[in-house]
């Protein structure tokens, strides 16, 4: 990173309190654990502890500056100190201005679900065409998107930057800090909706990230999401689409589900792309994925050919197997849509089907009818067991009950301990079972008990029959 202490204080319009100006800066750190020689460490207050604390060990780490908002109680060094009215705001403006020093052409990504899945496939198929960063894993807030940007050098040729919200006025300074070349928004669904109200107030925050377009830059929408068409109408820049629908700019054809991998045609391309991952859903996030790389001149086969190797992120998605059990993990968050798009690929699978439901958080006054809705569709889907987990999860088995599942078949439990012990008390070789629910009921927790369970009970079976073909050899 070629920056000094001079370019921290003119991001930031810090003033510097000691030290150099010329000082040279090697990296950027919030984290005074991770600092490595050369940093400027900015002291982030939080809720449970404050980067002022630390801001000695810091330079004792071999921090070569600190920008602080107070002088740390205590501290006793020569090192340079940048005084800052607001370290937060102070790191996001270091972002922005590093941003627009970088020749990289930006990506941002927006959206109610499958933006992390999204962002991956991007940087996967942007690869093709030259180096590639990305947000690491969901760091999608006013920390995350600075840090990325912080990352980027001069030998990107593209950087993709995922955005996240979940109340009014998030986006836009994450989006001005990122002034992408490339807006694309996954789809807008019922997500946070306790703070959001609609579907149309998620509509109207995502579509703030394309005021921020730089000038030429496209936005790439959802053609079969209602709520992306209207933004695609009122959009006055340019656009292209993706998905299933007839006028999509890209468009899939001849779907083909498969237990471990999705495959498709875009149409009018000649192109046949097969990717690793699991559900109907996916087809339009690899079309996503595609649609923003072809804007930035990718070859479609070579992006194609990419997204061959790609892998879900954790906990999104995931296809695990213990014995001959099979569990599909998508517990990182959930909300109507992602729910129902999960339920869609466990129905149509083969043997009995589990599903492992949690409540879906942040719903606001459409909690109750969002559960019921969903535990109608386990029952019309031909679920055969239902685990429910969490209060407002009652709800969605008390409604998969009305509609006709056996009472049974069905548990509701507030706690993750009961659901891992009725499930491993009924589970069974071939069965598939679905872990699905918001990140904050920790559901991952019940689906590794059970994975492990199962795995014990694989072992000697496995053993046994090991210790046969070595007899047999013998």
């Amino acid at each position: 990173m070629d920056m000094t202490v001079g370019d921290v204080l003119e991001a930031t319009d810090g003033s510097l309190l000691q030290g150099a100006a010329d000082t040279p800066v090697n990296g950027v750190t919030r984290d005074s654990n991770g600092v490595k020689p050369g940093d400027v460490f900015f002291a982030i207050p939080g809720e449970r502890y404050d980067g002022h604390c630390f801001v000695a060990a810091a330079l004792r780490a071999g921090a070569a500056a600190a920008v602080v908002a107070r002088w740390p109680q205590g501290l006793v060094t020569d090192c340079p100190v940048v005084m800052v009215r607001d370290t937060i705001a102070a790191y996001g403006a270091l972002g922005a201005w590093w941003r627009t020093r970088m020749p990289a052409t930006v990506v941002g990504i927006t959206g109610s679900t499958a933006k992390t899945t999204v962002k991956e496939m991007l940087a996967l198929a942007l690869a093709a065409g030259g180096p590639t960063i990305c947000s690491e894993a969901n760091h999608n807030n006013h920390f995350g998107v600075p840090e990325t940007l912080l990352r980027i050098r001069p030998e990107h040729r593209y950087a993709v930057v995922e955005m996240g919200t979940n109340h009014f006025g998030e986006i836009p300074p994450l989006a001005c800090m990122t002034r992408p070349h490339v807006g694309l928004i996954t789809n807008v669904g019922p997500a946070h909706l306790e703070a959001f109200g609609s579907e149309e107030g998620v509509a109207r925050e995502k579509a703030t990230m394309l005021d921020y377009l730089l000038p030429g830059g496209v936005a790439v929408l959802h053609a079969d999401d209602p709520w992306s068409r209207g933004i695609a109408e009122w959009h006055p820049g340019r656009k292209v689409t993706f998905g299933l629908s007839r006028g999509a700019t890209w468009r899939a054809a001849r779907i083909r589900l498969a237990n471990d991998h999705i495959a498709f045609a875009v149409a009018r391309a000649g192109v046949t792309v097969r990717v690793p991952v699991i559900g109907r859903h996916q087809v339009t996030n690899c079309l996503a994925a595609i649609a923003a790389a072809a804007e930035l001149g990718v070859p479609l086969r070579e992006a194609a050919e990419r997204l061959g190797d790609f892998k879900p992120p954790k906990w999104r998605m995931e296809v695990r197997h213990a014995g001959r059990l099979t569990v599909l993990l998508d517990c990182y968050n959930a909300n109507p849509a992602s729910m129902g798009a999960a339920l869609d690929e466990l129905a149509r699978r083969r043997g009995r089907r589990v599903a492992v439901l949690g409540d879906m958080l942040e719903l606001g006054q459409t909690s109750e009818a969002a559960h019921r809705a969903i535990g109608r569709a386990v029952a019309q889907a031909g679920i055969q067991l239902l685990c429910a987990v969490g209060v407002q999860s009652a709800a969605l088995a008390d409604e998969a009950i009305a509609g006709g599942m056996e009472r049974g078949n069905v548990l509701w439990t507030p706690e993750r301990e009961a659901a891992k012990g009725w499930l491993c008390e009924r589970l069974a070789p071939r069965d598939t079972v679905l872990f699905k629910a918001s990140r904050g009921m920790r559901l991952e927790e019940v689906a590794d008990a059970v994975l492990t369970w199962a795995g014990r009970r694989a072992t000697p079976r496995a053993t046994r029959a090991k210790a046969s073909a070595d007899a047999l050899a013998g």
